[in-house]
This record gives structure tokens, sequence and C-alpha cells, in this order.
């Protein structure tokens, strides 16, 4: 699927991608762990393995349990709740995340917590 996106690794720079441990496009890489940021036809997309605000060791685990199901682009995917996404976000704590956290707010006051 990546393939199909002409996912590349991003933020890389000058470097070569072949001479990095993970290829993030290969489903069997993505098992040894790590956080990728690529950029596909679609936009930026991050792969997320070390999550902040979140302790478990198997994150996927913790966010898929009351994840929202939906589809994208044809591709059925699980999206993390609300709540969770909040406490990532308050974990990071970048400039970022603090305008992620009030947008949030605005969209979802009734999920504020």
């Amino acid at each position: 699927m990546l393939e199909r996106a002409d996912a590349r690794q991003l933020g890389l720079g000058d470097s070569d991608e072949s001479k990095f441990p993970f290829d993030p496009r290969r489903p069997e890489e993505l098992t040894e762990g790590g956080n990728f940021r690529l950029v596909t036809n679609e936009g930026v997309l991050d792969i997320m393995q070390w999550i902040p605000g979140i302790s478990d060791e198997q994150a996927y685990d913790t966010l898929a349990a009351d994840a929202v199901e939906g589809r994208a682009f044809g591709v059925s995917l699980k999206v993390c709740s609300v709540e969770h996404l909040r406490t990532m976000k308050r974990a990071a704590g970048r400039p970022q995340d603090e305008q992620d956290l009030a947008n949030l707010a605005a969209a979802h006051p009734e999920a504020e917590g």
C-alpha cells in the first residue's frame, strides 16, 4: 500500500534512505518498531509505535480498544479516540500540540476532560 502511495521517509535531508536500518514501506520491517514520518502522494503520514502519554509497550492494543473505525481513500482504518488523542498531545507538549488541543476543545467540547 505504501509503495503505491510513493511513500518516502521525510526529513532525511541528503541522507540515503537505503542506509537506514528499517524500510517503513515493508510490513515485516515495521514490526521491528520505531516511529517514521513519510511523505506520500496523499500527504504526510506519521507511523508511530512509541507514543508520548501511552505507557504500554503495545500502544496499538491500548489505542485500538476504543478507536473509531472508518474508511479513507478506500481503506479501512481505526482512529484513536479523542480522549487518547488529548492524552498524547498533552504528553508531547509542543506548540503545535497545544494548538491542536485548543482546536480539539473547540470541535469536541463535550469530550473535554
